[in-house]
């Protein structure tokens, strides 16, 4: 029993680096004229689906601009590819991801409801941000460990 309880506490710890490094990421991230962070949310978790003792530091985002969202997208894009941030799988008119390093993964799209972390449009940050800007962006960072290389077994 010691020894679980041990793991687990490792496991937590890990997680809790792997929310630190997604917050980390969401500092760096470069500055887009015309487009505001909005709303934030930590789902930072431990899975050992895809990979043994994958943690996972999950945050959601909600971008508000004035901007068309197809012109706010491609900015924020060229942003990332700018600082470094590579694109990763197939790029869609509203959505676009990419990778950084051996940790670091985005996700940027437009014309949906935020999914369930936002409660389908209905969470009080969604609306306040639906209400302030005329169009939103979400996004998701997830950095990962040990690594993406590992929990997504490539």
């Amino acid at each position: 029993m010691i020894f679980s309880v041990r793991i687990l506490m490792l496991f937590l710890v890990r997680t809790d680096q792997a929310s630190a490094g997604a917050y980390g990421t969401l500092d760096n991230l470069p500055y887009v004229d015309g487009i505001e962070l909005a709303a934030v949310q930590d789902t930072s978790f431990y899975s050992d689906i895809g990979g043994c003792c994958c943690s996972y530091g999950r945050l959601w985002l909600l971008y508000g601009t004035s901007l068309p969202p197809q012109e706010a997208l491609g900015l924020f894009a060229r942003q990332l590819s700018a600082s470094g941030w590579i694109a990763e799988g197939k790029q869609y008119e509203t959505d676009r991801s990419f990778v950084r390093g051996a940790y670091e993964f985005i996700d940027l799209g437009y014309g949906g409801t935020g999914g369930n972390v936002w409660e389908w449009g209905k969470h009080p940050d969604y609306l306040a941000a639906e209400n302030n800007y005329p169009h939103l962006i979400d996004a998701q960072i997830d950095y990962i460990l040990p690594n993406r290389n590992v929990c997504w077994g490539q």
